[in-house]
């Protein structure tokens, strides 16, 4: 309760980019449960994902209205590394632009898609 009241009072950390670790936590749960019940995803090649240092890792994108393909690396990379880490995705301008969609997208990790901010992440040591 108090976590959330905090959150409601706007006491919360984001980065730059707007991603809100706290709030990723909170909805983890959802997406754990697509990524072990809904989907079964069996990773393969986890480890040679970096602990430290930028990365760019790309899959065929299989989404429709949410890039469920990075969510699922995402969650590999939490669930199956030693060192897990937070990645940061590369999503289309046309998610930022409806109201509840885009406050979702950057606070789970969500950057609109372009080389510059790409570069910007990479620059920043970030895996994404």
């Amino acid at each position: 309760m108090r976590r959330a009241a905090r959150r409601l009072e706007g006491d919360y950390h984001e980065d730059e980019w707007g991603f809100d670790e706290e709030f990723a936590e909170a909805v983890y749960p959802l997406f754990e449960f697509l990524y072990e019940v809904w989907w079964r995803v069996e990773p393969a090649g986890v480890l040679n994902v970096p602990a430290h240092g930028r990365a760019l890792l790309v899959s065929n994108h299989a989404g429709a209205l949410f890039p469920f393909d990075a969510s699922m690396i995402l969650l590999s990379i939490m669930k199956e590394h030693p060192l897990p880490r937070w990645a940061r995705f590369l999503v289309l301008d046309w998610a930022f632009v409806l109201p509840f969609m885009s406050a979702f997208m950057r606070r789970v990790g969500g950057v609109p898609a372009s080389k510059h901010n790409a570069a910007r992440l990479l620059e920043q040591e970030e895996l994404v």
